[in-house]
């Protein structure tokens, strides 16, 4: 019935989503993050050598955190801290006023 497959799916994303899975830690990994360039996995060395380095970076860890598709718990607050580093690191003007 559609109430029991609800049901196994809530299962489902209780068990994907819960704590110390892939999931979790991606979300846990940016919000303890000390900086941007730390929520983005790089270092300003490696930015300055590739203006696209935030970009390519935000891409692929906004497919793991995004709230739409990660439902652990932070995944909300972790999509904005991503979003924040991005705009910030992406903008060659906020970078220099950033650093």
């Amino acid at each position: 019935t559609n109430a029991t497959q609800a049901l196994l799916k809530s299962l489902d994303d209780l068990i994907e989503f819960r704590p110390g899975t892939k999931w979790a830690k991606a979300v846990e990994r940016i919000l303890e993050a000390s900086d941007h360039y730390a929520v983005l996995g790089l270092t300003p060395e490696a930015v300055s050598a590739d203006p696209s380095a935030p970009k390519q970076k935000y891409k692929r860890l906004a497919l793991e955190v995004h709230p739409d598709k990660n439902k652990a718990g932070g995944a909300e607050a972790a999509f904005k801290k991503l979003n924040e580093a991005h705009e910030t690191l992406s903008d060659s003007k906020k970078r220099r006023e950033y650093d």
